[in-house]
């Protein structure tokens, strides 16, 4: 329930797809405290085309599986 929660993590969809996300996602879980919540999001190609650092946090996110 996203009413009792403090915080946001997102976690992009675009890169690696809706199956890596959902692993990232599990993993993720499993770590956080409950005031987190975690949601999957698709992030827009021609923003990751455009800036250095949007491709290495979706590099970041990637790895992390």
């Amino acid at each position: 329930m996203a009413g009792d929660k403090d915080h946001f993590i997102l976690i992009c969809t675009t890169c690696k797809g809706p199956r890596a996300a959902g692993r990232l996602r599990g993993a993720l879980a499993q770590t956080l405290p409950a005031r987190y919540a975690i949601r999957a999001v698709p992030w827009p190609k021609r923003f990751l085309r455009a800036t250095r650092y949007a491709r290495w946090i979706a590099w970041q996110a990637a790895s992390a599986l």
